[in-house]
């Protein structure tokens, strides 16, 4: 449908018949790609996004997570769109966030590692921990 620059990185938006939604692909993470044998006209109710507000627009079916970040966490609130933040004791802040894409999350959260704990929902407490030990177990393996 287009491709436009947002904050440096180029991206293409389309159709995705996979999601059958419009999507964001990131140019410089598009590993492969293939022309198809069906039409690439995007269907009558694909509409370009408002990104006047930046590039994640949090929509009202995203799951909404909350996570205790230490100091060392902290960043996270810069640097990432949050719906609220609430200082707590300790000098831990309680931050919510909308989160489309639950493997993106999971990744986030390995990567706070000891900096950050789920609050709630409990199935993504949950799906991190699973990851956290798989990847401690690969560690161990070796």
């Amino acid at each position: 449908m287009r491709v436009v620059s947002i904050d440096g990185p180029w991206y293409l938006e389309g159709w995705c018949h996979r999601a059958q939604d419009v999507r964001l692909f990131r140019l410089d993470r598009i590993e492969a790609l293939s022309v198809l044998d069906e039409d690439g006209t995007p269907p009558a109710q694909a509409r370009p996004r408002d990104l006047g507000n930046g590039l994640f627009q949090p929509g009202a079916d995203d799951l909404r997570v909350s996570i205790d970040v230490a100091p060392e966490a902290a960043w996270v609130v810069d640097y990432y769109p949050t719906e609220s933040v609430e200082e707590r004791p300790g000098d831990v802040s309680r931050v919510t966030l909308a989160v489309a894409d639950r493997a993106w999350l999971r990744r986030l959260l390995l990567r706070l590692g000891a900096g950050a704990q789920v609050v709630e929902p409990a199935e993504v407490a949950a799906d991190v921990a699973g990851a956290a030990s798989a990847a401690l177990a690969l560690y161990e393996e070796s």
